[in-house]
């Protein structure tokens, strides 16, 4: 390969600005049924770009779907119940949310779905802020050792599902109850995950 410089176009214009897009930004708050409502949506929308991307292969994109879900959760979980989120849910996070032990929120179907230890590596990865890491792991390409690793190098099939699977529970511990449309949400939730099985 020669070391030649590409130059890329960039498109003129863009998208339009969404009214409010210039206003700072404000701490994370759910006032309303229909905005917690909205939120369920845009996590339920992860939740399926996961799904879809994990039945096509493409592992660690769907990694990376599945971490931003996490995240979404978190920040709207955290914002029932306390009203002061920022935009980011960090390092000990999980704690806040899901208990000290990783034992005590886990559904009997997570716990027959993934293998103790691989559990236990998302939660470690979770609790200590690494999921951040991982996140853009997931997404960029990098160099390491003098070699280029891509997103593809870092996850497989197997990590992949569980960190999947991982986020629709989480869903379905930490939101699905908190409004009649999350239940029903929660059943498609609910066949995303059988599917993955």
């Amino acid at each position: 390969m020669t070391d030649e410089i590409i130059e890329m176009a960039r498109p003129e214009g863009g998208r339009e600005p969404i009214e409010g897009d210039k206003s700072p930004k404000e701490k994370f708050l759910i006032k309303t049924t229909d905005e917690f409502n909205r939120c369920v949506d845009h996590i339920y929308d992860l939740l399926k770009s996961g799904y879809t991307l994990y039945r096509e292969g493409i592992y660690s994109s769907s990694n990376l779907f599945s971490i931003a879900a996490i995240e979404e959760i978190v920040k709207v979980y955290n914002a029932i119940f306390s009203k002061d989120v920022d935009g980011y849910a960090g390092k000990g996070m999980g704690k806040k949310i899901f208990g000290p032990d990783y034992y005590l929120w886990m559904d009997d179907r997570l716990t027959d779905a993934v293998e103790e230890e691989d559990l236990k590596e998302i939660f470690d990865l979770y609790n200590s802020g690494a999921l951040k890491d991982l996140r853009n792991d997931s997404l960029y390409c990098e160099r390491r050792s003098d070699a280029i690793l891509l997103p593809a190098d870092h996850i497989d099939d197997k990590f992949a599902r569980n960190m999947l699977l991982f986020a629709i529970q989480a869903y379905e511990d930490n939101l699905a109850g908190f409004s009649l449309y999350a239940i029903e949400i929660s059943k498609k939730t609910d066949k995303l995950f059988e599917e993955i099985l």
